[in-house]
């Protein structure tokens, strides 16, 4: 599909933090997808994050950066307590979603996504999700018999608000330092070494040897959750800023 874009999808961030900023560099290199906004709950934010990495537009809040008619596609990098509220809000939208794992902290909120981007995926932008159909009357089976009636589709539940994580204590600015190091460093490790395992999996002795491949498909598991944990402690972090 992508070999028929005429032009790269203008994605919005929302989430000025140390992975928002992580995500946007590893975006730099996509021919396919540019970043030209950015949202956070405060404007200094994203504006500071716009500045450092050249992006077009910052906006002050998400409801701004969902309004911005210019965006094909919104990138969330935010806490996974706020992943699905703010993804069933930007597909509701018409936009593209780009969203971190996890895709929500509870099954019930995976399946409302899910559900919601089957059925918005059939719109074009900018166009609301359809109510559910009821199902066409079925013909009468006697003559002059009257039409059986069409059973009326479940309502759909509202979304639920994600639930709002507790404010954190802020850190001394040495703490914060020593913290942000810590977790830079581990990025980097974790990041070097799913390279290196994505390396190996694609070597013929790896695939053509069972045992290989488990050990290390097992390794990158390990690895991946951990980057998860990293990230998360990321977020975490940003909001513990002096």
């Amino acid at each position: 599909m992508m070999e028929h874009l005429s032009r790269p999808l203008r994605a919005g961030l929302y989430g000025a933090g140390a992975f928002g900023r992580f995500v946007v560099r590893a975006l730099a290199t996509n021919l396919w997808v540019r970043v030209t906004a950015v949202a956070s709950r405060t404007q200094a934010r994203a504006t500071a994050l716009a500045r450092d990495e050249g992006i077009d537009r910052a906006h002050a809040s998400y409801e701004s950066l969902l309004g911005d008619p210019e965006l094909d596609l919104v990138v969330i990098a935010t806490p996974p307590s706020e992943h699905a509220a703010q993804a069933l809000a930007a597909l509701s939208a018409g936009k593209h979603v780009l969203l971190e794992k996890p895709l929500a902290t509870t099954l019930e909120d995976a399946e409302r996504l899910v559900e919601v981007r089957r059925r918005v995926n059939r719109l074009r932008p900018g166009t609301p999700a359809p109510p559910p159909t009821a199902t066409p009357a079925r013909k009468a089976k006697g003559p002059g018999a009257a039409p059986e009636a069409s059973p009326k589709a479940p309502a759909q539940p509202a979304p639920k608000p994600a639930a709002r994580a507790t404010a954190r204590p802020k850190l001394s600015k040495d703490a914060y330092r020593r913290r942000r190091e810590a977790l830079d460093a581990e990025l980097a490790r974790l990041g070097l070494r799913r390279s290196q395992l994505d390396l190996a999996m694609g070597q013929p002795s790896v695939a053509a040897n069972f045992v290989e491949m488990r050990r290390v498909t097992s390794e990158l598991a390990d690895v991946e959750r951990a980057l998860a944990a990293a990230e998360d402690a990321w977020l975490e972090l940003e909001e513990q800023a002096p």
